[in-house]
C-alpha cells in the first residue's frame, strides 16, 4: 500500500465559518484563510509500506535470476517470513499517525473558528465626493473638462475623463471657453447646453492655428484660396506642407448653394500638429467681430461710397488727415531710429494691459507685434514651445516676469535660435531699446559697463 489521505468530517466547522463571514473585504479575507486552515487541519495522511513491497519484489527478482532451480517451498517460506513483519509495520504506522491527528483536531478547529470575527472591525468606506458635489452642480447636470479640437471643444467627464460629447465653435467663442477649463453642462435631447464655467483655464492646445487668413479668388475662376493673413504672414511659415489652402467646393459660395465662404472673408484655419496636411476651417469672422483688423470686405464697402462722397467740411478729419495724424503719433512714440523690416517681435510682459501701446511702438518701427501675458499660462513649457515657433525677435520685461517663465523662455530662444534682449522695465523707452539690441544682435542686457549707442530719431 502507498500513502493514504482522507478528510475528517469538517462540515459543521465549515458552516460555522461561513455563518460568521460578512460582506466586507477584511471579513472575506479572514474567512478564506480560516477555510484553508480548516481543510488543512481536517486532512489525515497515513504512511503505507509501498517501499517495503518494492524492496521485497526487487529482492525476489534478484534471487530468481541467480537461482533458477530454487525450491518452490523455499520461496514460500521467504515470502511468509517477510509478510509477518509487514503487517506489524502497517499496524504500528496507523497507531502512530491517527491518534496524533485526533489529539490536536479539536484544539486546531477551535483556533480556526476564533480567527473569524463575529462582526467586521473595518471602518466604513467614506463616501467619495464627485466634482459635481465639490462645485455644487445640480443633479442631472455634469461637470466636464474641455479639450480644444479643430472646431469647438470635446467634453470629458470630470470624474472619469471619459469622452461624452462636443460643444461647437460658436459656443466656445461666445463664452470664451479655454482649453483645459472645467465647465458645467446640461444634457438636453442628446446634446449638451453650456451652463457656466467652474474653473477657467487657457492652456495651449495641441493644434496649430493660422489666424485671420484672407480668402482670395483666382482670376477668371470660381476657385477660392488662402496663402496669407491680414498681417502679411504666409501660410507656409506656419504650415510647411501647405503654400496654399484651397477652399473646399462644398463651402465655397461660388460653387455650392450651401456654401458660406466668399472672396474677402477672414478665416481661422486649424490643423493637428502631427497631420499638417489636413487643414480645417475653424471660424469665419463676421465683419463686426474683426475689431481693428483690416478686413478686405470693409475696404471694398468704403470704396463703394467714394463716388458719392462730398468734400469734407473744415475741421472734419479725412482719411488722409487720419493717416498723417497716425504717423505723427507713431513718430512721437519713438526715440530711436531703426527699421524692423517686417520682423515679428514677441514681447513677454507681466500682463497685457499695455499690449496696444507696445504693438503701436513696434508698428512705428515697421514691425509686427505680439505681446504675451507671462502669468496667463500654467504650463509655460508647452506654451512657449508653440508661441515662439513663428517669431523673429524676443524681448522679456525683467521686473514683470517669474523665474520659471524666464528659464523656459530662454530655453526655447536657444532652441529656435532667436535674437533675444531684456528690458529692465515696462517703460516704452526701455522696451524700444531692448528691441533694437535684439534686432542688431547686441548684448541682451543694458549695463553701465557696456553702454550701447542708439541711433536717435530726428
Amino acid at each position: 500500500m502507498g500513502k493514504i489521505m482522507y478528510y475528517q468530517d469538517y462540515r459543521e466547522n465549515l458552516q460555522n465559518i461561513l455563518d460568521n463571514i460578512k460582506g466586507d473585504q477584511d471579513s472575506l479575507n479572514l474567512g478564506a484563510i480560516a477555510i484553508i486552515s480548516l481543510l488543512d487541519m481536517a486532512m489525515v495522511k497515513e504512511d503505507g509500506d509501498d517501499n517495503d513491497e518494492e524492496d521485497e519484489q526487487s529482492e525476489k527478482d534478484d534471487e530468481g535470476a541467480n537461482r533458477d532451480n530454487t525450491n518452490e517451498n523455499d520461496d514460500e517460506e521467504i515470502t511468509e517470513g517477510d509478510e509477518e513483519p509487514k503487517e506489524d509495520n502497517d499496524q504500528d504506522a496507523a497507531t502512530e499517525t491517527i491518534p496524533k491527528s485526533e489529539e490536536n483536531k479539536e484544539e486546531k478547529l477551535e483556533t480556526v473558528e476564533e480567527a473569524v470575527p463575529e462582526e467586521s472591525e473595518s471602518e466604513p468606506i467614506p463616501e467619495i465626493k464627485t466634482v459635481e458635489d465639490e462645485y455644487g452642480v445640480p443633479t442631472g447636470h455634469r461637470a466636464v473638462i474641455v479639450e480644444r479640437s479643430l472646431q469647438g471643444v470635446r467634453l470629458h467627464n470630470a470624474n472619469t475623463n471619459e469622452y461624452i460629447g462636443i460643444l461647437n465653435e460658436e459656443i466656445t467663442r461666445r463664452f470664451n471657453i479655454g482649453n483645459g477649463s472645467l465647465i458645467e453642462v446640461n444634457p438636453v435631447e442628446g446634446r449638451f447646453a453650456f451652463v457656466r464655467t467652474l474653473h477657467q483655464v487657457d492652456e495651449p492646445e495641441d493644434n496649430d492655428v493660422f489666424h485671420f487668413a484672407v480668402v482670395k479668388r483666382e482670376s477668371a475662376a470660381n476657385t477660392l484660396y488662402v496663402d496669407s493673413n491680414v498681417g502679411g504672414d504666409k501660410l507656409s511659415d506656419y504650415n510647411p506642407t501647405q503654400n496654399t489652402y484651397f477652399i473646399p467646393t462644398v463651402v465655397n459660395k461660388l460653387t455650392s448653394s450651401n456654401g458660406f465662404v466668399s472672396e474677402g472673408d477672414i478665416l481661422d484655419l486649424a490643423w493637428k500638429e502631427d497631420r499638417p496636411e489636413e487643414i480645417r476651417i475653424r471660424w469665419v469672422y463676421p465683419d463686426t467681430n474683426l475689431g481693428s483688423m483690416p478686413s478686405q470686405k470693409i475696404k471694398e464697402k468704403k470704396k463703394e461710397l467714394a463716388p458719392n462722397a462730398t468734400t469734407p467740411k473744415k475741421g472734419v478729419p479725412t482719411p488722409k488727415n487720419v493717416k498723417e495724424e497716425k504717423n505723427k503719433t507713431n513718430e512721437s512714440m519713438t526715440s530711436i531710429a531703426y527699421n524692423l523690416n517686417g520682423k515679428k517681435v514677441t514681447v513677454v510682459i507681466g500682463n497685457e494691459i499695455r499690449s496696444t501701446v507696445v504693438n503701436s511702438l513696434i508698428s512705428a518701427h515697421n514691425g509686427k507685434g505680439n505681446v504675451i501675458d507671462a502669468f496667463k499660462f500654467s504650463n509655460v513649457d508647452k506654451f512657449y514651445k508653440k508661441a515662439l515657433r513663428h517669431t523673429d525677435l524676443v524681448v522679456m520685461v525683467q521686473n514683470l516676469n517669474k523665474h520659471a517663465t524666464s528659464k523656459t523662455l530662454q530655453k526655447y530662444v536657444k532652441k529656435y535660435k532667436l535674437r533675444f534682449a531684456i528690458a529692465d522695465s515696462a517703460g516704452l523707452s526701455s522696451i524700444e531699446r531692448a528691441i533694437y539690441r535684439a534686432y542688431k544682435g547686441l548684448p541682451a542686457y543694458e549695463t553701465t559697463n557696456q553702454p550701447v549707442e542708439y541711433p536717435m530719431a530726428e
